[in-house]
């Protein structure tokens, strides 16, 4: 996960990633502790299509040779 923000050219964390796999980075729960992300962006926004339940569902539902 990068510090960039929208429209600056540096690298975001998808929000849908977040929400599925953020938990389980390490760089993640740390900028939530510090206060660099809220804690809710762990949770899927009230409207969204239905998430892949890991990076790897998502892969493999995308790109048929993984």
């Amino acid at each position: 996960m990068s510090s960039g923000e929208p429209g600056d050219g540096g690298d975001l964390a998808c929000a849908g990633w977040l929400a599925v796999e953020g938990i389980n980075s390490v760089e993640v729960c740390l900028a939530i502790s510090f206060g660099r992300l809220p804690d809710r962006v762990l949770e899927p926004r009230p409207g969204w299509p239905a998430l892949f339940g890991s990076f790897e569902e998502m892969v493999e539902a995308n790109w048929p040779n993984g």
